[in-house]
């Protein structure tokens, strides 16, 4: 994912994620860090 993208990502994030608990901002986060990772398999895609 290029440094560009993932920073549109971040921004979005910032205005739309609530206070939820259970899914807040660092939970995107994670979600974003691991799908990136996922991507770097063989065979995985973004």
């Amino acid at each position: 994912m290029n440094h560009k993208l993932k920073n549109n990502l971040i921004n979005v994030a910032k205005k739309h994620i609530n206070n939820d608990l259970s899914h807040d901002f660092n939970h995107a986060m994670r979600v974003m860090n691991l799908a990136v990772k996922i991507a770097q398999l063989p065979k995985g895609e973004i």
